[in-house]
């Protein structure tokens, strides 16, 4: 008989990553478990199996206290109705909730799991009042938690030395879908011709969002200062103002802009030859596992990224796949120029969804038998 989690979602159903991360990581916990899936909305009208009324601040322990008295009632009404045997909590955010479960209605009869996806307290530290809200939140789901997932080496040695926690850890990075990233030469023809790109074009691709963290400007701003007219930019991204980041561009002729439906981005990737993966050196992106990173890698394209001790830069460097990682914005211009040849495709299986789930549901299971 399958074990029943209940598996708290700091992610709703209007957020991208609740769509290629949540949901698709719940439906595969479902092959191993009753999974129970607590949605943490703010009125969104997604058919989760808890709608939990989200707060604004309710990452802040007194915030959530106030947020979970209010829907007690509801609350242990369907916790008390079933049979549960381990909270999985996403985020700070869910672990609070989990705790609170725990806590009221579950006492110590199943254990709380807390998957840490970033470090958040070097993403705050410039607000000081945040910053010590956060720390407290922080250290109440650690010390409350049986189990910690983590999607990176660096981020959980960060947290356990920070928080002095001693019991059960594991990493897991951020996935792709499992069959959804691949090279298909059919689909790189197909996609090149309708871009008209010759064989011998060498194309640089950027896909994502335009937040200032993933350094748009700055892969344009090299880009059009390259003299290597073999080198073309294709931008992936949903956000309209794509069209003001390029329009004063010297090299606009050059540059392909597309909106593409998440169905249809693999066949743009199989196009491309190389990825382009800007982050500062800073913590949080030390201690991240870029999803973007996955899905170049699994696409076979060749990787420009900048240079941080980080378990994804150390992927790459013991799969020999480093051969474009750049110590510095800087050098982003003379790489472009460098770019003679298309570059090797490798495809490289990385962070497959389905192999992440059954690591994650055989250590569960020897926890839970």
């Amino acid at each position: 008989m399958k074990k029943t989690i209940l598996y708290i979602s700091d992610l709703n159903s209007t957020e991208p990553l609740f769509h290629s991360q949540v949901f698709p990581h719940v439906n595969a916990m479902r092959n191993y478990f009753n999974i129970v899936l607590l949605g943490m909305t703010r009125g969104d009208d997604f058919n989760y199996d808890f709608s939990y009324k989200s707060m604004r601040g309710d990452l802040f322990f007194p915030i959530a206290v106030i947020n979970f008295m209010i829907q007690y009632r509801s609350l242990k009404k369907y916790v008390k109705a079933r049979d549960i045997d381990l909270i999985y909590s996403r985020g700070f955010r869910g672990g609070l909730v989990g705790i609170l479960l725990k806590k009221f209605f579950l006492k110590n009869k199943v254990q709380l799991l807390n998957d840490v996806r970033a470090d958040i307290l070097d993403e705050h530290k410039h607000n000081l009042l945040k910053f010590i809200a956060f720390w407290v939140s922080c250290k109440i789901v650690i010390n409350k938690s049986n189990i910690l997932f983590f999607v990176s080496s660096n981020l959980r040695n960060l947290y356990l030395a920070k928080f002095k926690f001693e019991g059960e850890s594991a990493i897991f990075p951020t996935f792709v879908p499992s069959g959804k990233f691949e090279f298909l030469d059919a689909r790189r023809f197909e996609i090149r011709k309708l871009l008209g790109y010759s064989e011998k074009d060498i194309v640089v691709l950027y896909s994502g969002n335009l937040a200032s963290w993933q350094m748009v400007n700055t892969i344009i701003s090299s880009f059009n200062k390259s003299n290597n007219l073999k080198i073309k930019l294709l931008i992936l991204t949903k956000d309209d103002k794509i069209s003001s980041y390029v329009s004063g561009s010297k090299r606009l002729g050059d540059i392909n802009f597309r909106s593409v439906d998440y169905s249809e981005i693999n066949n743009y990737y199989c196009a491309a030859d190389i990825g382009v993966l800007l982050r500062e050196n800073i913590s949080t992106n030390r201690c991240a596992y870029p999803t973007k990173l996955s899905e170049y890698v699994n696409s076979g394209l060749a990787v420009i990224t900048t240079r941080m001790d980080s378990d994804y830069i150390r992927f790459l460097t013991i799969n020999n796949l480093d051969q474009f990682i750049i110590n510095n914005f800087q050098d982003l211009t003379s790489l472009f120029d460098a770019l003679v040849e298309l570059p090797v495709r490798r495809p490289v299986k990385l962070n497959i969804l389905d192999d992440i789930v059954e690591n994650q549901s055989n250590l569960l299971l020897s926890r839970l038998n």
